[in-house]
């Protein structure tokens, strides 16, 4: 059974621009709802964390999982919080099979 765990912050803001002024609306606390709603859907596989990629790293107590989905900001400022790209420059989470150790 796959085990994932998204990671997105949801700011209410995506790129410096407010969400409410994004014709996508990217970063709306509104479509978390949507997203954690869909992965209640699979609860025990499945967990949504409202957190920056480099928070959910330095927090990281489920060890192995398949997969953990991490929808970011880009900017210049939110990769170097955590040391660079997310991935390269804070801990990272244990995978069940190959990969990380």
């Amino acid at each position: 059974r796959l085990r994932l765990v998204g990671v997105d912050p949801y700011l209410d803001a995506y790129g410096g621009v407010p969400s409410s002024a994004r014709k996508d609306g990217l970063g709306a606390s509104h479509i978390y709802a949507v997203a954690a709603a869909r992965f209640s859907e699979y609860r025990g596989r499945a967990q949504l964390w409202r957190m920056t990629s480099a928070a959910a790293a330095r927090n990281w107590s489920l060890g192995p999982v398949d997969l953990v989905f991490i929808d970011a900001e880009h900017d210049t400022a939110s990769c170097q919080e955590s040391g660079g790209h997310p991935l390269l420059g804070a801990p990272r989470p244990p995978r069940r099979h190959r990969g990380w150790r």
